[in-house]
């Protein structure tokens, strides 16, 4: 009995183009959906984020609006919300500054010294430690006797303790899964119901 592939040449190198697309195709399906499910909500709220909401009778309404929703929150009556009111930053505060200042110094002048460093990789550590040095004049001046801090800081506060808390007890539930206990296989179960009914 002969071989069905070796009579038609073609056959083959079909069967191998197949073979090689084959994890592509199955795959292709989940990531369309994982990028229309985190793309195009955020591709609407980009949107949202340049226009004016309002309810309307029937309905709602979009006025595209351009920059001036960031101006308001920056600069204009939503400033108080969101950047928070700023007070006299005190010496210790000022010291403070200056660590962070010579720390950001110190990191980019050990990249340049490194001599293998490209532009790009300049500007981007530059704005790096421009935001680090900004990020702490606003958290210390806002801290400040005087100052209180506006919903940006807040949601940063929360969202370090919150990923910190959740990172240190998913550790330490996985180190507790490896060790020779009783009960272990139970517990591993118990642990990952949660991710396989998802």
């Amino acid at each position: 009995m002969t071989d069905p592939a070796r009579k038609a040449p073609g056959l083959s190198s079909l069967m191998a183009l197949s073979e090689r697309y084959a994890p592509a195709i199955f795959l292709m399906p989940t990531v369309l959906v994982v990028l229309f499910v985190s793309i195009f909500p955020l591709i609407v709220s980009l949107y949202l984020s340049f226009s004016r909401f309002r309810f309307v009778k029937g309905g709602f309404e979009l006025k595209f609006v351009g920059f001036l929703n960031y101006k308001k929150l920056l600069l204009g009556s939503q400033q108080f919300h969101f950047l928070g009111r700023f007070g006299e930053i005190s010496w210790t505060g000022w010291v403070a500054v200056g660590l962070v200042v010579f720390l950001t110094i110190v990191l980019l002048k050990r990249y340049v010294d490194r001599g293998r460093f490209s532009v790009i990789g300049v500007i981007g550590r530059v704005l790096v430690a421009a935001s680090a040095i900004l990020g702490s004049l606003l958290v210390i001046s806002t801290l400040s006797p005087g100052g209180q801090p506006g919903s940006l800081i807040v949601t940063i506060f929360y969202v370090l303790v919150g990923v910190a808390s959740q990172f240190l007890v998913g550790l330490g539930l996985a180190a507790l899964c490896v060790q020779r206990l009783p009960g272990q296989r139970f517990f591993r179960i118990v642990f990952l119901i949660p991710m396989m009914i998802t």
